[in-house]
């Protein structure tokens, strides 16, 4: 497989997103206190590294380094919109029951945060300083 088979805003999305991935993760790795857990932690960390670069690498790409901070912006703000959209009340089901009276009272405030991240990411999105 090669880049060829995804446009530039593809590739920089893919690249960007797959690069928080691994930054988030080890970032989190560096603050494990010390012990057995931590090192398993790091292990399969490792492993989420290097199976983010196959997938690059499956189309020719490398994992960024020193990704665009406004790249970086847009990508963590798509990622949030993506998980924010799991906090409503519907879609807490995944975890048990959920009260019907749940819904008027936490899907407005979770999409006013949506609302909030989205603005955020359209504020800046395609800007370049």
């Amino acid at each position: 497989m090669s880049a060829n088979l995804l446009n530039p805003n593809q590739q920089r999305h893919l690249g960007v997103m797959l690069r928080l991935l691994v930054e988030d993760f080890e970032d989190l790795a560096s603050t494990l206190p010390a012990g057995p857990r931590t090192i398993e932690s790091r292990s399969e960390i490792k492993l989420i590294r290097e199976r983010a670069e196959s997938i690059l690498a499956t189309i020719g790409l490398d994992l960024p380094t020193g990704a665009d901070p406004w790249r970086r912006l847009s990508a963590l703000c798509g990622a949030w919109l993506v998980h924010l959209h799991d906090l409503h009340a519907t879609k807490l089901a995944a975890y048990g029951p959920v009260s019907p009276a749940l819904s008027p009272h936490l899907d407005p405030k979770v999409v006013a945060l949506e609302d909030a991240v989205r603005a955020l990411l359209y504020r800046f999105e395609g800007r370049r300083e």
